[in-house]
């Protein structure tokens, strides 16, 4: 599909506890979202503004410049949602 034709970029990020995690690969972030569906979710970024952006189609929120990372729109992001 489309979606999976879209190359990952280095910029997934995943809050653990006090430090932040970044996956650099991509068969590492797959699994994530196999294996833990309700917790990561695979979508395309969407930035609103500097210091906001959007997950599509699950119209995750992303505020913060720190937690956007280097993303542009269009970019294949992993995200780990709130549980």
């Amino acid at each position: 599909s489309d979606e999976e034709s879209v190359e990952f970029q280095s910029l997934n990020h995943q809050k653990s506890g006090e430090s932040d995690r970044i996956y650099n690969d991509q068969k590492e972030l797959l699994e994530l979202c196999e294996k833990q569906p309700n917790m990561f979710k695979r979508g395309k970024f969407v930035k609103e503004s500097f210091k906001k952006g959007m997950v599509i189609p699950f119209h995750i929120g992303i505020q913060g410049i720190s937690n956007m990372g280097m993303a542009f729109t269009g970019d294949e992001v992993v995200v780990q949602t709130a549980t």
